[in-house]
Formats: structure tokens, C-alpha cells, sequence
């Protein structure tokens, strides 16, 4: 981790397009943020069971709480946004040289379309595969998203560094393998291990589209250097909110007699409130950062997520969680060494 916290503050240094921050509040400000992410991304599961209810099932619909959180990005890209546009405008700065016109916005939609997409195709993917068999083979993202990042922007990667992610991708793996195993320990009898083409199929499409969503994003926020983060931000979760209704609209079928908010309790709340922050954390991370250190810290959270299932569900850990937690402070080390 702290491989990870330093190399993401040198990167921050060098950004033109910072603010002026100073030294000491760019590097605690910065670790603070790849903390805070790597803390939620690795929460999110153990929160999704909490959720369930006494049947051990999410009662509510998975499209009203990513419609919700959409909407509480938008909500907290505002609330950041009209500061900073009070502040220029007594500075004298004119709107135009810092503000992108709305009829220019529709560079936003492709990454809200995509994470729409995926945000449902995950759905999709469990019901032509069992859920052991996603855990393990979605994280061929983590190749996809490496492979995009040298292709389409370009971005040189060292033989060491590709030599990481691929380190990184085996230490996925070995976590994935050690939560199914612990899982499995529990029940009475192993569930039923099935691929389907079509499940395949759609997890590659899933992986892909991870990978475009995250090199695209980081794209288009660096190139507008001069265009606030939060009005960026703004707009793709204008158009996010827009993808996500209509996905609300499909997948709720019209005999359906619950309203919007049903199964929705306190642990909901939490889920919504930090898939939210920690978007906002992302874009933060992707503009001033990039795509790979993503990579990092969602692998990273993979073991937080153990960790914390141990906590909260009594799981038991196994060799492949200390592999997979070795693996990784070995890949952090030579990407970032």
C-alpha cells in the first residue's frame, strides 16, 4: 500500500493541472483519498450482505439503488461545483474560458452509457454462469484494462510494470480461489460450477467494456485540463442518470407491486451514500492519476473485503489469502519500485 500511496503522490506533482496545494496537504490529501477508496471499494460486499434480509436475500432492485447513487453523485459534483463558480466569477474569470458549453457535454455520454451497460450486464452474466466462476474470470479486466491503457492512450509500460500487472492478475485470482474455497467450507455440499458460451460471451463483453469505461473516462477528463473536474463530473452523471432510468424502466416489470424503495433499510443507505463518495474519488484519481493505479486499488480492496468478512462473517482464511496478500505487496513493489 504504501508503494501505492507514493507513486500516486509523485504523479500528483507533476500534474499542471492542480490546484496549488501545499506540499504536505498534496501528500496526506492524496494518500487519504487512495485509503478512503480502498476502504470502500473493499466494504462494498460485506455491506450487499448486510443488506439481505432474514431469507438471506437483496430484497430491493439493484437498478433503483445504482439510479439513486447516480443521482447522489450528481448532487455532490453540484454541491462542489457552485463554489467553485462563485469564486471565479469574483475573480473575474469568464465562465467561457472555464466552463464547457452543454452542447459539447455529449463527449460525457459514452462513459455514463457504458458503466449503465455494465452496471446491468453484471446482472445479465449470473444467469449463465454460477457466481464462483464470475468471481474468478472477471478479473481478466485487470489484463484487458492494462492491454487498453497501452493501446489506445498510448502510455508506455516497462517490462517490470507489465510484469506487475501480470502479478497483480495472479494474486486476483488466488484471492477469488480462497473466498470461493472458504465459502464452500461452510455449506453442506459445494455448489454447481457452469459456464455457459453465452455467459462467456457476456463476461468478456464485461471485461472490455470495464477496461473502455475507465480508459475513456481518464481520457477525456485529461484532455479538457482547463473544464472543472465537478463539471465534468456533473455531466456524466447527468447522462448516467438518464441510461440508468431507462434500465430501471426495463427491469422492472409492470405486474411488479412494490414501490421504488422497497427492501431498502439503513445498510442501503450506506451503500448508496459510499458508491457515491468514492466515484467522486475516482475521477479525482483518474484525472490527476490514471487508469493502472485503479487497477491497484481494486485489487488491493480485494483483500480488505477478506479481511473484513472475517470480521463481520467469521469466514476463515486460507493459503490462498496469504498468497494473493503476498502476491500483491510484490506486484505494488515492482510496478512502483
Amino acid at each position: 500500500m504504501k508503494f501505492l500511496l507514493k507513486v500516486s503522490y509523485n504523479q500528483l506533482d507533476s500534474t499542471d493541472s492542480l490546484p496549488k496545494f501545499s506540499s504536505y496537504a498534496k501528500a496526506h490529501g492524496w494518500k487519504l483519498l487512495v485509503l478512503c477508496s480502498v476502504l470502500i471499494y473493499g466494504s462494498h460486499s460485506v455491506l450487499l450482505n448486510l443488506c439481505k434480509d432474514e431469507t438471506g436475500v437483496i430484497p430491493f432492485n439493484s437498478a433503483a439503488v445504482v439510479l439513486l447513487t447516480e443521482l447522489t453523485k450528481l448532487m455532490l459534483s453540484l454541491a462542489l461545483l457552485i463554489p467553485e463558480l462563485l469564486a471565479q466569477r469574483r475573480a473575474g474569470i469568464r465562465e467561457s474560458d472555464r466552463m464547457l458549453p452543454v452542447r459539447d457535454s455529449w463527449v460525457f455520454a459514452l462513459p455514463a452509457l457504458f458503466y449503465a451497460v455494465n452496471n446491468n450486464l453484471v446482472v445479465c452474466i449470473q444467469h449463465y454462469m454460477d457466481p464462483a466462476s464470475f468471481e474468478v474470470l472477471s478479473k481478466i479486466k485487470i489484463a484487458i484494462t492494462a492491454i487498453l491503457y497501452r493501446v489506445v492512450l498510448k502510455n508506455q509500460l516497462s517490462t517490470k510494470q507489465w510484469l506487475a500487472i501480470a502479478v497483480l492478475f495472479i494474486g486476483s485470482m488466488c484471492n477469488s480461489f480462497g473466498a470461493i474455497a472458504s465459502r464452500q467450507s461452510l455449506r453442506a455440499s459445494p455448489s454447481e460450477v457452469y459456464i455457459t458460451l453465452s455467459g462467456l460471451l457476456m463476461l468478456l463483453a464485461y471485461c472490455t467494456i470495464s477496461g473502455m469505461a475507465g480508459i475513456y473516462t481518464e481520457y477525456i477528463l485529461k484532455k479538457q485540463k482547463q473544464v472543472s473536474l465537478s463539471q465534468q463530473n456533473a455531466y456524466i452523471y447527468m447522462y448516467g442518470i438518464a441510461f440508468n432510468f431507462i434500465g430501471y424502466i426495463m427491469t422492472t416489470s409492470s405486474d411488479q407491486n412494490v414501490g421504488f424503495f422497497h427492501g431498502f433499510n439503513q445498510w442501503t443507505l450506506v451503500v448508496i451514500l459510499t458508491q457515491a463518495v468514492n466515484g467522486l474519488i475516482q475521477a479525482f484519481l483518474m484525472k490527476h492519476g490514471n487508469s493502472i493505479i485503479r487497477l491497484f486499488i481494486i485489487a488491493t480492496a480485494m483483500l480488505v473485503a477478506t479481511v473484513l468478512s472475517v470480521l463481520v462473517f467469521s469466514l476463515q482464511l486460507n493459503s490462498f489469502f496469504y498468497t494473493a496478500f503476498i502476491s500483491m505487496a510484490f506486484a505494488l513493489w515492482l510496478y512502483h519500485g
